[in-house]
């Protein structure tokens, strides 16, 4: 639907980021498939962020520069937006609001383009 009738497609949440580049040459291909150019088409990744002081497993979890690489990484799969979901880590959720703002706050200059 999304390479028929939008100029973009959003990831989900739970969308398994280390395979995000499959999902972005389906879309390019139905794009093509519906006589479409995917040049401008854009391809957010909705991706949980979870800032940790040592590199997780996970895409987007780890210290601020092992981020930064995932999102480099993430670029290199076709991704042309990274949304940073902080609402889905565990530790963040359970914060008070002001320290919840603070952290957003922090991650958002940390990782701005």
């Amino acid at each position: 639907r999304a390479a028929r009738l939008a100029d973009g497609w959003v990831s989900s949440s739970r969308e398994d980021l280390s395979a995000i580049a499959e999902r972005i040459e389906l879309i390019k291909a139905e794009l093509a498939a519906s006589g479409r150019d995917a040049a401008g088409f854009r391809f957010v990744c909705r991706g949980v962020t979870r800032v940790r002081p040592e590199p997780g497993e996970r895409p987007l979890t780890g210290p601020y520069d092992k981020i930064r690489a995932d999102v480099d990484a993430l670029a290199a799969a076709g991704v042309t937006d990274v949304f940073h979901d902080l609402n889905f880590d565990p530790e963040f959720v359970g914060l008070d609001a002001g320290e919840a703002a603070r952290r957003a706050e922090e991650a958002l200059e940390a990782l701005a383009p």
